[in-house]
């Protein structure tokens, strides 16, 4: 119903029309007239007209929390410097940087574009660096093993172009934004493969659409929560290595899910989140999974996120916790609000 709304509102009457219109809209009235007529003579009852108002009623509701998009913002430019991938590489790199600002930006939107030897990258938004010059380290930036407290999740792209719009409304009319300091630290995990035999030229850009500083915002953060330790046992194509590791992380009950999803590397083959006995998102693609939003926010019934992540693995060596696409990891990775501030559960 929102979306119909929106739609009318965009639509406007061609110059000569406005009395064609008005006429076509009187004739449809009447129809709706004898419609009403026919249906109350057909005998409808009480019962079918509590029926329409209940519709109502939930038909309000709908607009009253799908409210109109806030009106565009000043969007953020972060460029990586040029860098080249090495023949045959499997490998992850990291980039550091500062958002270009020197005042505080509530983030409403992500959008991302990188070549194809990268194969997916994971942000996380820090406190204030604006020292930080942008540079590409040739090295993992640690974050999938080992997330830092002061920095929250804030985006991550499996494609080579993404996207990631938070919601309009928190239920009470507010935009809901990702806040982030002056300058503030910005780290991208890199994760990249190049099978050619020869090296591959490497981009990567972010944009970032902070809101209008006038307008006033619901805070968003991330949950993360990952294992410390993983093993896989060896395997073989017939009979792979397999295993499973699960856990949970405490959401207080004050603060709504906007989406969840998981992270692992290509040995993963299922991740899975819960609210009890209630499935929230499950994957067999957990090498590129997608993300279960809830536009309006959902509350959790149960105080905590349950999640697991099955690996197999038909090398003929073992495979361990590391930030390296060789290795492993499991992330269950939740956006919550209102929250200025990440969560963080180790398992």
């Amino acid at each position: 119903m929102a979306v119909l709304a929106l739609a009318w509102r965009g639509c406007a009457s061609r110059p000569g029309t406005a009395t064609r219109e008005r006429e076509r809209e009187r004739e449809r009235d009447e129809d709706r007239d004898e419609d009403r007529d026919e249906d109350r003579g057909e005998g409808r009852g009480r019962d079918g007209d509590r029926d329409d108002d209940a519709e109502l009623e939930r038909v309000r509701e709908e607009v009253r929390r799908h409210r109109p998009a806030p009106p565009p913002g000043k969007w953020l430019d972060v460029v990586a410097p040029a860098f080249t991938i090495p023949p045959n590489a499997s490998d992850a790199y990291c980039f550091v940087t500062h958002l270009p600002t020197a005042e505080p930006r509530a983030i409403r939107r992500w959008r991302s574009r990188m070549s194809a030897a990268i194969r997916d990258i994971v942000v996380f938004l820090g406190p204030a660096a604006p020292a930080q010059a942008p540079e590409v380290r040739r090295a993992p930036c640690g974050r999938l093993v080992a997330p830092q407290p002061s920095e929250a999740l804030a985006y991550l792209s499996h494609t080579p172009t993404g996207e990631l719009e938070l919601p309009p409304s928190d239920g009470a009319g507010h935009p809901v934004a990702q806040l982030a300091e002056p300058g503030a630290l910005l780290v991208v995990e890199i994760q990249i493969m190049n099978p050619t035999e020869r090296e591959l030229p490497a981009e990567l850009e972010l944009h970032l659409e902070a809101a209008d500083p006038r307008i006033e915002v619901t805070p968003m953060s991330s949950v993360v929560a990952f294992h410390r330790e993983l093993r896989i046992p060896a395997g073989t194509a017939t009979a792979p290595g397999a295993a499973t590791v699960t856990g949970r992380c405490a959401v207080p009950a004050t603060l709504k899910l906007f989406g969840v999803s998981s992270y692992t590397h290509r040995r993963g083959v299922h991740t899975f989140a819960k609210d009890g006995g209630a499935a929230l998102f499950d994957s067999t693609a957990p090498d590129h999974p997608t993300m279960q939003a809830w536009w309006t926010g959902y509350s959790l019934t149960s105080g905590d996120l349950q999640y697991g992540c099955e690996y197999r693995n038909p090398g003929s060596q073992p495979v361990s916790l590391g930030s390296l696409p060789d290795a492993e990891v499991c992330l269950l990775i939740g956006y919550v609000f209102p929250a200025p501030r990440p969560i963080l559960c180790p398992n």
